[in-house]
């Protein structure tokens, strides 16, 4: 009677330690990026430090991030030249730029820009109620 205790007992135990492994796994992918919605177009800009459309033109890694250099075409906030170095968040939070794409970038920072997911940054090709919202913005 004790041996078939001890194997149920043990049965039972590993099978909550497995359960539990999968618990703590699933709750960290769960909270890896947590952001709140954009705004408006109106209200984001207001939030950013930068804010404009360009063109990825070249990427490199630095400490772990991102950073791209875009083809800065027009802006809205920000003291923007031609050109302008935005660093991707990190991990899951990471907004995934293509080169040679157009994108209208939200960013945030004073001495160096940074973007994430959780801006509305985004493709040009799905920014029609951001360029609408906002207006024309200057050229560089």
């Amino acid at each position: 009677m004790k041996v078939g205790f001890f194997k149920v007992f043990r049965v039972v135990l590993t099978t909550l330690g497995i359960c539990y492994v999968f618990i703590c796994m699933a709750e960290r992918s769960v909270s890896a990026c947590d952001c709140a919605r954009p705004g408006s177009p109106k209200e984001e800009l207001q939030r950013a430090d930068a804010v404009f459309v360009g063109e990825v033109i070249s990427s490199k890694t630095e400490n772990g991030y991102q950073i791209f250099e875009f083809k800065v075409e027009r802006f809205w906030k920000g003291a923007l030249t031609k050109a302008a170095l935005v660093k991707s968040g990190s991990g899951y939070c990471r907004y995934r730029f293509n080169m040679g794409e157009k994108y209208i970038v939200y960013a945030l920072g004073k001495a160096s820009l940074s973007t994430s997911i959780c801006t509305r940054t985004k493709s040009l090709n799905s920014a029609s109620e951001d360029l609408k919202d906002l207006g024309e913005g200057k050229r560089p």
